[in-house]
């Protein structure tokens, strides 16, 4: 336990995680699927010492949203962002909760949180956002965290390929996968919104959300095809 002047925390040490971070490789990213994959499939039996929190609609998009508005600057940007929510609102009501899509999921998984050995073998770490959830959703954080990270449609074919080697993926599955990667970034935003001047970050400046939305744009209009964001 660590006493600071803002309140006592808890310090946790943990051993190194074997090998180093993933580069931008497909060989490395069909790696990292198919261990997103192992871990699905291992938890499909697994039952939680402690409570484990959903994530839906309401984490996904609708917290974030009601934190965020006050921060982006322009009401083109603002109605950008509630159009966004608004267009993916009834896609993720409509994914099914049902099956093996659905289940605990790492919460986390981009890239930056894996290593990778001499071998290949993958190493998960920082499960500390751990939920229920659907399954593709860390897939569409491990192909989210590589944007401006070297990331291509080489590496993200790859992931899925991966991924397909050990629980392969329905249609319904694969295609909401790109509806995720927004509902990722809305999260991802809101997290930010949340913790605002906590964290010290050069990119986390005055421009920070309302770049993030222009991003958020991009991704529902060049992936999900919502023209409309």
């Amino acid at each position: 336990m660590i006493k600071s002047g803002s309140g006592a925390f808890q310090l946790v040490v943990y051993t190194s995680a074997v090998g180093r971070q993933l580069r931008s490789d497909a060989r490395e990213f069909h790696a990292l699927g198919a261990g997103l994959a192992a871990i699905h499939r291992g938890l499909n039996d697994y039952v939680p010492v402690h409570p484990v929190s959903s994530l839906g609609r309401t984490q996904l998009l609708e917290r974030p949203l009601e934190l965020i508005m006050a921060r982006v600057s322009t009401a083109p940007l603002r109605g950008s962002l509630e159009r966004a929510v608004e267009r993916l609102r009834p896609v993720l009501d409509g994914l099914s909760t049902l099956g093996p899509g659905y289940g605990v999921c790492h919460g986390d998984a981009h890239h930056g949180n894996t290593h990778i050995d001499d071998s290949g073998a993958i190493t998960f770490f920082d499960f500390e956002d751990i939920v229920y959830g659907l399954r593709t959703y860390d897939l569409a954080t491990a192909i989210w965290g590589t944007f401006g990270r070297g990331g291509n449609a080489e590496l993200w074919d790859a992931l899925v390929r991966g991924y397909n080697t050990v629980r392969p993926l329905d249609e319904d599955e694969g295609e909401s996968i790109k509806f995720l990667i927004a509902a990722r970034h809305i999260w991802w935003m809101g997290l930010h919104a949340a913790t605002w001047g906590q964290w010290r970050r050069a990119w986390l400046d005055a421009t920070f959300f309302d770049r993030s939305v222009e991003l958020l744009g991009h991704i529902c209009r060049d992936a999900c095809g919502l023209s409309d964001v």
